[in-house]
Protein backbone atom coordinates (compact mmCIF):
# COMPACT_ATOMS: atom_id res chain seq x y z
CA UNK A 1 0.00 0.00 0.00
CA UNK A 2 2.98 2.26 -0.75
CA UNK A 3 1.36 4.30 -3.35
CA UNK A 4 -0.99 6.49 -0.79
CA UNK A 5 0.34 10.00 -0.96
CA UNK A 6 -0.68 12.97 0.65
CA UNK A 7 -4.58 14.08 -0.03
CA UNK A 8 -5.58 10.76 -0.74
CA UNK A 9 -8.55 9.60 1.37
CA UNK A 10 -8.24 6.70 3.54
CA UNK A 11 -9.91 4.40 6.21
CA UNK A 12 -9.79 2.56 8.72
CA UNK A 13 -11.12 0.04 11.45
CA UNK A 14 -11.41 1.53 15.01
CA UNK A 15 -12.29 0.06 17.80
CA UNK A 16 -14.80 -2.75 17.14
CA UNK A 17 -15.08 -4.46 13.75
CA UNK A 18 -17.93 -2.35 12.65
CA UNK A 19 -16.39 1.06 13.73
CA UNK A 20 -14.94 2.44 10.46
CA UNK A 21 -13.36 5.95 10.10
CA UNK A 22 -12.11 8.67 7.17
CA UNK A 23 -9.55 11.07 6.88
CA UNK A 24 -7.19 12.18 4.70
CA UNK A 25 -3.32 12.07 4.82
CA UNK A 26 -1.75 15.42 5.43
CA UNK A 27 1.71 14.38 5.17
CA UNK A 28 4.53 11.52 6.43
CA UNK A 29 4.61 11.18 10.02
CA UNK A 30 7.01 12.78 12.57
CA UNK A 31 10.99 12.21 12.84
CA UNK A 32 12.68 9.30 13.58
CA UNK A 33 9.42 6.92 12.08
CA UNK A 34 9.84 5.16 9.05
CA UNK A 35 7.87 6.23 5.46
CA UNK A 36 5.29 3.70 6.90
CA UNK A 37 3.72 5.83 9.00
CA UNK A 38 1.52 8.51 7.77
CA UNK A 39 0.04 11.71 9.59
CA UNK A 40 -3.93 11.68 8.86
CA UNK A 41 -6.58 13.92 9.25
CA UNK A 42 -9.44 12.19 10.54
CA UNK A 43 -12.74 13.64 9.67
CA UNK A 44 -14.49 11.72 12.89
CA UNK A 45 -12.05 12.74 15.30
CA UNK A 46 -11.47 16.15 14.39
CA UNK A 47 -7.85 15.96 14.70
CA UNK A 48 -4.54 14.67 13.61
CA UNK A 49 -3.67 10.82 14.09
CA UNK A 50 -0.82 9.19 12.63
CA UNK A 51 -1.42 5.13 11.30
CA UNK A 52 1.11 2.82 9.68
CA UNK A 53 -0.19 2.26 6.08
CA UNK A 54 -0.91 -1.65 6.73
CA UNK A 55 -4.29 -0.49 8.60
CA UNK A 56 -4.90 1.74 5.63
CA UNK A 57 -7.40 1.42 2.77
CA UNK A 58 -7.50 4.18 0.21
CA UNK A 59 -11.12 5.21 -0.39
CA UNK A 60 -10.30 8.43 -2.83
CA UNK A 61 -7.34 9.13 -4.90
CA UNK A 62 -6.72 12.74 -4.68
CA UNK A 63 -3.31 13.16 -3.56
CA UNK A 64 -0.56 15.77 -5.15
Amino acid sequence: MSNLKKGDIVKWRHGKPSEERRGTIIGKSMEGLSDDWLQIFSFSEGRDVVHHISYLAKVEERGT
